[in-house]
């Protein structure tokens, strides 16, 4: 009995063939599979990478042409407006020469006004310190006229009439006030009162109605007489005048009563007599 032909079995027929085949299949294979991938692969990376060169190139070449034409329609530009401008920088210089010229004149203007008001500042200053001499004067002149009131030391005089009057020898007259009055500016006062009238050149002293009348008011008695003098001298002068003796009679042969005081501060009013058209400081006497 013959066996199994294992050698057919083994080797069918075309086996060697089909062997052989299949090794070189596998062999083909391992040697070129991944080496053609990898070249594949290349040759695509290769493939795609070419034209982003070629733009990027491209590109540049575009800006750099568009910039050329910007730097020459620039000059092109600047060329053509240079006439212009070189009118608009003539227009201009002599415009700031021009300005220049008026800052000069509106100089020397501000120098010539500056003289001119320094000199009006000392004719201001001139008719400032002329004004206020002429103030001092005339209220020095208006303290004597009687338009001003007057304020200082001086002596208070107080006259009336006898305790028991006699007729017209035990009454203060108004020839009595007017000789106390006349010694009292004979003595220095430069200012007199009586019972609130201002004593003036223009004042009268006389009687109306057995009363006496003083700027034409009529007073009564008793007679206050204020006079504004030299504390220190006022009252002394008086007793040495007629009229400080004068009344010294009076009072001892007919009782007129006669009180003297040396005050400190006293106020003689001004009399309200017009407008003062004219004044002097001569010592006045009362008719």
């Amino acid at each position: 009995m013959q066996g199994p032909p294992i050698a057919e079995y083994d080797h069918p027929p075309g086996a060697d063939s089909g062997r052989a085949d299949s090794m070189s299949l596998l062999n083909h294979l391992m040697r070129n599979t991944l080496d053609e991938d990898y070249a594949y692969v290349a040759e695509q990376r290769g493939a795609a990478s070419e034209p982003p060169r070629r733009k990027g190139y491209v590109g540049l070449v575009v800006a750099t042409v568009v910039f050329g034409l910007m730097l020459a329609v620039a000059a092109i530009q600047t060329d053509r407006s240079r006439p212009a401008l070189e009118e608009e920088r003539a227009g201009l210089i002599e415009r700031i020469h021009e300005q220049s010229d008026d800052f000069d004149q509106l100089r020397a203007q501000s120098a010539e006004l500056t003289l001119d008001v320094r000199a009006l500042q000392a004719d201001v200053d001139e008719l400032t310190e002329r004004g206020a001499r002429v103030s001092g004067r005339a209220e020095q002149l208006g303290v004597v006229t009687g338009t001003f009131p007057a304020v200082g030391p001086g002596m208070v005089v107080t006259v009336d009439d006898a305790a028991e009057s006699a007729g017209h020898q035990g009454q203060v007259l108004d020839s009595d006030l007017r000789t106390l009055v006349n010694g009292l500016w004979v003595a220095g006062a430069e200012a007199i009162s009586i019972n609130g009238q201002r004593i003036t050149s223009r004042t009268a002293i006389g009687s109306a109605n057995r009363a006496i009348t003083v700027n034409f008011r009529s007073l009564q008695p008793p007679y206050v007489v204020r006079a504004i003098g030299d504390p220190n001298t006022l009252e002394a002068r008086f007793f040495e005048t007629a009229a400080g003796q004068t009344w010294l009679d009076l009072e001892a042969n007919f009782g007129l009563q006669f009180d003297t005081e040396t005050v400190d501060s006293l106020t003689v009013p001004a009399r309200n007599a017009g407008q003062l058209r004219y004044a002097d400081d001569t010592p006045q006497v009362t008719q």
